[in-house]
């Protein structure tokens, strides 16, 4: 049967477009999602050969056999010469898109510009949106990008300017001209990122940038591309800006004004960067430039002119904002992130593009996550699951199980945030189930990195289950799955990761104190924060560097209060003053607002052992500086947006003043 397979593909490779149409009526085999999949097979067997006049051809057909498969046969052909006002415009679009070569494309273009007009525009459009497989959707998505650009400024400029160094190189030889030809195969390849900048370093020393200025910058933005791949995956923020300088080289050469979609494809490339960069390093000022990022692109890539990159845009525009606001405890930054969700949305939709679609719902159910557990927000949380409910309808676990299990991840969070706010073990236990169906997709074996990040999740969620029902059980589990999660988290490999596991599972072994009373196991806790410490510096990660702090600060005060040591909780003060450090009340108000008054709790809690002690006028003056802290902490807490912790300072507060009117009481006594 395969046998049989292949040869009918053979046959429909190599037939004319009425031949195409005929099979594809005759020959059901040819729309059943193994033959697209076949040929897929085929035009990665070809790339890995570097034959990408070979490789093209079957990924732009396998592209066709989708758009037949969800459309129609007749709907797609009947579609295309429609549309086209001529008869055979379908047949000259198709021999243009399935060239064997850039050459005979380009030869195709120059000699028929009505394939450059609004309705061979149109058709490909829709080709495009048709295809959920991303290399078959990236495939015509490229020749769409490239027919647009030929009608805008001329097919010869369009080819002189494609980002492909190969294909701007004016056919060099010798060994720039194999470094170019070596690079194009690899280059859409993650795990070839080193590669490509080792081959991108070694051809950019042979060009001759006064005379080769428009190879030299696709050179320098496909470096980029490369060393931004190579950055996330290793967490290396010296990589990302390396990244960043790559594509600040390739805009001197392609501006506004002489490339302005290149340009626009240059500043999305550079903002995505900057967002991976300012995410790791917890930098709001590099968050809002990727914004701006996204914002110059948008004035290029318009909705009326490009739709689908208009979208992708929105989108990626949304995420920047979603991690900008969350950095910040902004609930307004937040909201403008669901906005721009909600744009992206108004292109992709269920209908002409499910997957895409499903991808927004998912981000845009991110940034409602992130708003409802900001404002704690239980309407906005349930919205959050809602929102991974619509995406699973497409991301199935038959379908496109990774996009599952991540959507599965994602709403276990949801879910994990939804139980703490409203201290219900049964929906932090929905939760923990949740990271559990994830992890039947995300094996350590198939997907190590993502199988670590649901064990550390999944140990999230058990540690707050542990947290609200008093059971140490439930912790010593988290824990547990802490542990398997360091397994793969590797200081080596994944510092921020590992340093994040460290603190976590440090979070909960201090849990674990409070309801053992186990001071042995703090010590460990503090070993833990301080190895996270390690890697999580004020000057490379400050954020996470203030979050270790204070998570650091808040163990010392569970043992203090263990302990009855008043000096353990000035310690503790210490810890939160150096949070405060980074979390200013400008930068970072909610998490501003929180270190103040968990440093108004320890100093509380020490003024009531100094009053134990007989010293009331150490224990007045903490009281003092109490007060002051939950004054401070309330002057940054809405009672609109976050009423539960608001009303959990005003509570406080009113501690703090029953503990001066005793130790008022108390020094009247003393002084009679």
């Amino acid at each position: 049967m395969p046998d049989a397979l292949d040869d009918l593909l053979q046959t429909f490779l190599t037939s004319d477009v009425d031949a195409k149409r005929g099979l594809l009526e005759t020959e059901p085999a040819l729309l059943e999602p193994q033959a697209a999949e076949r040929l897929d097979d085929w035009a990665r067997a070809w790339s890995e050969q570097d034959d990408a006049e070979k490789s093209r051809p079957c990924a732009a057909h396998a592209a066709l056999l989708r758009a037949c498969a969800e459309q129609g046969v007749a709907a797609v052909f009947d579609a295309m010469a429609a549309t086209a006002q001529a008869p055979d415009l379908a047949g000259r679009l198709m021999a243009a898109l399935t060239a064997e070569t850039w050459n005979e494309t380009r030869r195709l273009l120059e000699a028929d510009p009505e394939l450059l007009g609004a309705p061979a525009l149109a058709i490909l459009g829709q080709i495009r949106d048709a295809q959920e497989d991303p290399g078959a959707r990236a495939q015509v998505e490229e020749h769409l990008v490239l027919f647009h650009r030929c009608a805008e400024v001329g097919v010869a400029a369009a080819f002189a300017e494609k980002l492909r160094p190969a294909e701007v190189s004016g056919g060099e030889t010798g060994e720039l001209g194999d470094l170019l030809a070596r690079i194009g195969p690899m280059q859409d390849d993650p795990l070839r990122a080193p590669e490509v900048v080792g081959l991108c370093d070694r051809a950019l020393a042979l060009v001759d940038r006064p005379t080769q200025d428009r190879l030299w910058a696709t050179l320098q933005g496909q470096r980029a591309i490369a060393l931004q791949r190579l950055g996330d995956l290793a967490g290396d923020p010296a990589v990302l800006a390396e990244a960043v300088r790559g594509d600040d080289a390739a805009l001197e050469v392609f501006t506004r004004e002489a490339m302005s979609a290149d340009w626009a494809m240059i500043q999305m490339n550079r903002a995505n960067a900057l967002q991976l960069l300012g995410d790791l390093a917890g930098d709001p000022g590099v968050l809002a430039e990727a914004v701006r990022g996204y914002d110059a692109t948008l004035e290029v890539f318009t909705r009326e002119a490009m739709p689908a990159e208009w979208a992708t845009t929105q989108q990626n525009r949304a995420n920047a904002l979603q991690r900008l606001g969350a950095l910040g405890g902004d609930p307004g930054v937040l909201e403008e992130a669901v906005r721009s969700y909600d744009a992206a949305l108004e292109v992709r939709t269920r209908e002409a593009m499910p997957a895409d679609w499903a991808t927004t719902q998912s981000n845009r159910a991110n940034g409602l996550q992130r708003l409802g557990g900001l404002a704690g927000d239980p309407g906005v949380l349930e919205e959050a699951v809602r929102g991974y409910d619509a995406a699973l309808e497409v991301r199935t676990r038959e379908a496109m199980p990774a996009d599952w299990a991540t959507t599965q991840s994602n709403r276990a969070s949801a879910l994990q945030s939804l139980g703490k706010l409203a201290g219900n073990p049964n929906v932090l236990a929905e939760a923990v189930q949740g990271f559990s169906a994830a992890l039947e997709v995300r094996t350590r074996e198939a997907m190590p990195a993502d199988w670590a990040a649901t064990q550390s999740n999944r140990a999230n969620a058990l540690q707050r289950l542990g947290d609200l029902a008093g059971d140490p059980s439930v912790l010593e589990e988290a824990v547990k799955g802490y542990d398997a999660a360091l397994e793969v988290r590797t200081r080596e490999a994944m510092p921020p990761d590992w340093a994040a596991t460290q603190q976590n599972r440090a979070n909960a072994l201090s849990s674990l104190v409070r309801l053992a009373g186990d001071p042995g196991l703090l010590e460990e806790a503090m070993q833990g924060y301080d190895a996270a410490l390690e890697v999580f510096t004020r000057e490379a990660m400050p954020a996470d560097w203030a979050t270790t702090q204070q998570n650091r600060a808040n163990a010392l005060r569970s043992l203090g209060e263990l302990a009855e040591d008043p000096g353990v909780l000035e310690e503790a003060v210490r810890g939160y003053d150096a949070a405060l450090e980074v979390r200013t009340r400008e930068a970072m108000p909610a998490d501003w607002a929180a270190t103040q008054q968990n440093r108004a709790s320890a100093l509380l809690t020490q003024a009531r052992l100094l009053k134990r002690r007989d010293d009331p006028g150490a224990a007045a003056r903490a009281a003092d500086a109490a007060a002051a802290g939950y004054d401070l902490a309330l002057s940054g807490t809405s009672r609109d947006d976050a009423p539960a912790t608001w009303a959990t300072i005003r509570h406080n507060l009113a501690n703090v003043e029953d503990f001066r009117f005793d130790l008022s009481g108390d020094r009247e006594a003393l002084a009679l």
